[in-house]
């Protein structure tokens, strides 16, 4: 089952952007910011640290990761490397691999790992919601 918190905190956060983004001027349309969007770095990585911990494990073991979309596997491989460099600077260190990566889950992450369709679809959502609340559209 998705993390429904991380998903909803994962729209919160390109929203936030998303309005950043229009007060700074950097695009004219959806299409643009979701664009715009898919190349900023995220505040986080928007994974449960066990699937996280599920995906290093299958690239650890040369399993295959066609399953996962190009986003997800590039997100996987990132995890990963973030993971082997901690276990470097901390040798000595024994903790598991799902508590290492629930920390490393918690850093700021390069990109959303995100399509620009499924931004938009995410920020659509998020409009939505915040209309929604405010009372517009009705």
């Amino acid at each position: 089952m998705k993390d429904q918190s991380l998903k909803r905190r994962k729209r919160q956060d390109l929203y936030s952007l998303y309005l950043k983004g229009l007060e700074e001027g950097r695009f004219l349309s959806m299409r643009d910011a979701a664009e715009w969007l898919c190349r900023q770095p995220a505040p986080r990585y928007y994974i449960d640290p066990k699937k996280a911990s599920d995906y290093v494990g299958m690239i650890l073991g040369r399993r295959s990761l066609v399953h996962l979309n190009s986003s997800q596997r590039r997100m996987a491989r990132k995890l990963c490397q973030e993971y082997l460099d901690w276990r470097k600077q901390y040798p000595d260190v024994k903790r598991s691999r799902l508590l290492v990566l629930d920390e490393i889950v918690d850093r700021p992450a390069p990109e959303f790992y995100m399509t620009a369709d499924a931004v938009r679809k995410m920020l659509r959502e998020e409009i939505n919601e915040v209309k929604s609340k405010m009372g517009w559209g009705e």
